[in-house]
């Protein structure tokens, strides 16, 4: 009778504990969609960047890789000529590395600059050729898409500089903070002649000091 009784209580917990595990996986499942739902769109859409800083003697190397909510207001691919003049103002803002940097200690001269916002230009949408009710529909499915945050897309940017002399660079001043204000937060590693350091930027402190 007690190893019966034994038999019981074991088989009761057992199941307990079972129906408990699914109940967690079950809840743990959940709180992994939302967060991968809900992450996923702060990721891309709530500020946050990144960047790195290589500096090898007098060479300078800058990448910049941001969501594109961060540069344009959207992600998704511009179809309307006013979504269109707006990816490529913001082109046109961040080739001009002069309104992107200020250097302290040195003199940087850009000589290459290469921006990338083909994830929100499609070449046939150059010019804005849909009637107003196409521009409806695509603005309708753009939001659909927003709504179920699937769509996600980056903006990068590389710039190479050549300095008078590296060794005497004391910070760089991103001022692309204050062009790009939906940028709240920007990561930038940095790499100066053997030296490394990383640090988070806003518009308020956008100074990286070596």
């Amino acid at each position: 009778l007690f190893s019966f009784s034994l038999l019981v209580c074991t088989y009761s917990f057992a199941g307990s504990h079972e129906h408990d595990d699914h109940h967690d996986e079950h809840h743990h499942d959940e709180h992994h969609h939302d967060e991968e739902k809900h992450g996923t769109q702060d990721a891309h859409l709530h500020g946050y960047a990144e960047a790195t800083v290589v500096i090898d003697g007098n060479s300078l190397e800058f990448n910049l890789d941001s969501p594109s909510a961060n540069i344009v207001g959207f992600e998704y691919e511009a179809s309307t000529q006013s979504e269109i003049d707006t990816v490529k103002a913001a082109e046109k803002t961040l080739k001009n590395a002069k309104k992107m940097f200020s250097f302290k200690g040195t003199r940087c001269q850009a000589k290459e600059v290469s921006v990338d916002v083909s994830a929100l230009l499609d070449k046939k949408t150059d010019t804005a050729h849909n009637t107003e009710h196409a521009h409806h529909d695509d603005h309708d499915d753009h939001d659909d898409h927003e709504n179920d945050g699937e769509i996600h897309s980056d903006v990068e940017a590389n710039y190479q500089f050549v300095c008078t002399d590296g060794s005497k660079l004391k910070s760089i001043a991103l001022i692309l903070l204050n062009n790009f204000p939906a940028i709240e937060t920007l990561k930038v590693d940095w790499v100066k002649n053997g030296k490394q350091g990383s640090i988070k930027l806003s518009g308020k402190s956008n100074e990286v000091k070596f």
